[in-house]
């Protein structure tokens, strides 16, 4: 996750300085919407895209052949766990030390390893709505980290007086209320990823300083994409890019008071940054296959 973070961390700086981009493309297969995330970031020569369970490498310098073919899963599981992390570093309070989370699978155990690399975490609430995931995500994340996490009784407990929230659902009906949120909090939101999903209020989304890991995507497919579908909430309502903000271009959170939402849909350079550093370790271990066929 370190390394993850590292790397994510300066696909942001790219992507902020014009020097990355992104591209998602959803296509439908009878009835199943699949995505296609492409990406490139020109500091590391690196071009690529992850579509159908694979994450595909290309040299920027020889865009003709692959360097490398790879599973997608556990990219796609670090790279949004350090995407996380980097929003958190960058937009919440630094005295932050205790996290909310709403979510308990995979990707909610992502994000609970990347905060810990930034912050030191004191305690953590987790709810999910099932008991059994809930129960289990709570001793397998204590015993793993080594800080207390504890089961909370329902969402809103799970987000009251937190520092730091992440809500990692397939939602498609808001449940994080205004009120549940308190000043100064930090939210990852995370799990909304495709037109129709949402797990924040509008009415919370205007009373935050949202940035998006891509304004015009988040637009479409974020945390924002039911509010500006329906015209409750527009382009003005989001601050800016992470990548902006990481890069120093505009400023992220300006008091302690602020609430700040990172509107996390998945971008394309953040798979390939990762599946470069897979790559070089693939590499340096020689692990590599060289004939395909």
């Amino acid at each position: 996750m370190k390394d993850a973070i590292e790397a994510v961390e300066l696909a942001f700086k790219a992507h902020g300085n014009n020097s990355a981009g992104n591209l998602t493309q959803p296509f439908d297969v009878k009835g199943k919407t699949m995505m296609i995330k492409a990406g490139y970031i020109e500091s590391e020569k690196i071009v690529g895209l992850k579509t159908l369970g694979l994450v595909i490498v290309n040299s920027l310098e020889s865009l003709g052949t692959p360097i490398a073919i790879m599973e997608h899963s556990q990219i796609t599981w670090l790279r949004t766990g350090a995407a996380g992390a980097v929003a958190a570093k960058h937009l919440a309070r630094k005295d932050c030390s205790k996290v909310g989370v709403i979510g308990t699978g995979r990707q909610g155990r992502a994000q609970l390893i990347g905060l810990n690399e930034v912050f030191k975490i004191g305690h953590v609430k987790a709810w999910s709505p099932t008991k059994e995931h809930r129960d289990a995500y709570a001793k397998e994340m204590s015993t793993r980290l080594g800080i207390p996490v504890e089961v909370a009784g329902t969402a809103k407990e799970a987000v009251q007086d937190r520092d730091i929230v992440v809500t990692a659902t397939r939602a498609r009906e808001p449940f994080v209320e205004d009120g549940w949120i308190g000043s100064g909090t930090h939210i990852n939101a995370i799990g909304a990823d495709s037109p129709g999903m949402q797990e924040l209020t509008v009415k919370l989304l205007k009373r935050a300083k949202v940035f998006a890991d891509d304004i015009e995507q988040a637009m479409r497919i974020g945390a924002v994409n039911v509010g500006v579908a329906n015209k409750s909430l527009t382009r003005e309502n989001i601050r800016g890019s992470l990548g902006e903000v990481v890069a120093g271009k505009i400023r992220g959170r300006t008091s302690s008071d602020e609430i700040t939402v990172f509107d996390c849909s998945g971008l394309g350079m953040m798979d390939v940054a990762l599946g470069s550093i897979v790559h070089r370790r693939a590499i340096d271990k020689n692990l590599k296959t060289t004939k395909l066929i």
